[in-house]
């Protein structure tokens, strides 16, 4: 695949995601417009997750991924950090920090560049929201 394409599929997705799932604070109100129209926006169904960071792979050659995160016990998960990704606390992606946070149930692929192309490496859930420890020293 091209970067144009690259790009493009990666548009793609996040426009997607916030379609799909908007942010959950818009999700309860209701958007009005002169009175006379209400929509009522969805609520997404996310997966949670929260445990210690055994893996961090940065998405080197993604525009709409930041980096692939493994977390592991008590509720373990292979995640993909967006840049539409609402982060908190620390923002410590080292190996042992704890995460908890919950993800969008959608695949987000993390491509890296390998010799003369891009290729996908890994792939997790995009992450929602996320707040880390302060990590080990």
């Amino acid at each position: 695949m091209t970067r144009k394409r690259i790009a493009l599929l990666g548009t793609l997705v996040i426009v997607t995601l916030f379609v799909v799932y908007p942010h959950p604070r818009l999700a309860n109100s209701q958007v009005t417009g002169g009175g006379q129209f209400s929509v009522s926006l969805p609520i997404p169904k996310t997966k949670l997750f929260g445990g210690r960071i055994l893996q961090v792979i940065p998405c080197t050659c993604s525009l709409y991924a930041f980096m692939y995160i493994k977390v592991g016990l008590p509720v373990p998960a292979e995640l993909v950090l967006t840049y539409a990704s609402l982060q908190y606390l620390w923002y410590s992606y080292k190996l042992g920090s704890w995460a908890l946070g919950d993800a969008v149930p959608v695949k987000v692929g993390c491509y890296q560049y390998v010799g003369v192309s891009c290729v996908q490496t890994q792939q997790g859930f995009a992450i929602w929201h996320i707040g880390t420890s302060p990590g080990l020293k």
